[in-house]
């Protein structure tokens, strides 16, 4: 089996966990009996059995169909996920006109991906049932497939957690909220060791440099994994305030490390880590500050989250492409 990967994330520009993912499977997969390649979008003469796109397909992924490959999109409803009630049936009508009155348009936006694709794969069961909902996509061709971790993580759980600290490992970016938790931080005396670094030397990084004094707010910059594991072995706590996230590689890393894990009270983590974690309502400043003194004070215990490897995941997928490719065409 041949499988080639698309994917629309330049990771010199846009790192994070889409790069991790990717990766990570296409170091795996092949002990599971597939040979993986980047799409060469050059090469007329590639050739395959089936495509993973980590974005939704367009009109032009359809044409890999028509060629006999089959398609597997990857489906992100982060940003989505976290829309009002109001703006989710907006997002939901809008979708349907797209795709009733222009179809095109709504396939160059992604709206058409139940038809342009054999399979999906989603981060949770939350992100499954709102691709049916929203957009129409049969469930039974719906697969949901966790993030695996690194197998560091599980040492790392075995740490003292005996630190005076709590950690937050994301890009240094508004969508994370970053400056929101610095600030709370502060407020509350919780010191916090921010680990990531931003897109670009941006008015939003220098403001978050502004908040760094090396007690409250610590910026560990961007480090190597094996210093990232060694901050989640010995600290109190982890813990992001992110808008939006499709799994979320961070919190589901810090979990495996046995860290307990402060998440906001958004779909996107509920869906993935009910019942492993805590959650605070994203409000103003002063209630998120108050929040985080609890949670330093008092950190949950809560049932271990049941992560897979990056292995277990690869064979996941690895299972999923063969019963495409079985499937009827």
């Amino acid at each position: 089996m041949k499988v080639l990967f698309s994917v629309r994330h330049p990771y010199a520009w846009a790192h994070g966990g889409v790069q991790v993912l990717v990766e990570a499977l296409m170091r795996r997969l092949p002990a599971h009996g597939v040979a993986v390649e980047p799409l060469r979008w050059w090469d007329a003469a590639q050739q395959a059995d089936l495509l993973i796109l980590f974005h939704n397909p367009t009109t032009v992924e359809g044409y890999a169909r028509e060629k006999g490959i089959r398609v597997v999109n990857y489906v992100y409803l982060d940003s989505t996920s976290s829309l009002s009630l109001s703006g989710l049936w907006t997002r939901r009508l809008a979708v349907a006109v797209a795709r009733k009155l222009s179809p095109f348009h709504a396939a160059e936006l992604g709206w058409r991906f139940p038809e342009l694709a054999d399979a999906q794969v989603y981060a949770s069961e939350g992100d499954r049932r709102m691709g049916a909902w929203m957009f129409g996509a049969d469930p039974s061709r719906g697969t949901v497939i966790p993030n695996g971790v690194d197998d560091r993580c599980f040492e790392a759980a075995r740490g003292p957690h005996d630190g005076d600290f709590l950690v937050s490992v994301g890009t240094i970016h508004p969508r994370k909220n970053t400056l929101l938790l610095a600030r709370a931080a502060r407020r509350a005396g919780v010191p916090v060791v921010f680990i990531g670094k931003s897109y670009a030397e941006d008015d939003h990084m220098r403001a978050f440099r502004s908040l760094v004094d090396g007690r409250t707010v610590r910026y560990a910059g961007a480090v190597s994994d094996e210093e990232k594991f060694g901050w989640l072995s010995r600290s109190r706590g982890f813990v992001l305030w992110s808008r939006g996230e499709s799994g979320c590689l961070s919190a589901l890393e810090a979990l495996a490390a046995g860290c307990p894990a402060l998440l906001p009270d958004l779909r996107w983590a509920r869906w993935n880590y009910d019942g492993h974690a805590a959650f605070a309502p994203l409000r103003g400043e002063e209630e998120m500050a108050a929040s985080l003194r609890r949670f330093y004070d008092a950190p949950p215990r809560l049932p271990a989250y049941p992560a897979l490897t990056w292995d277990q995941a690869a064979g996941r997928y690895a299972a999923l492409f063969q019963k495409v490719l079985e499937r009827p065409a």
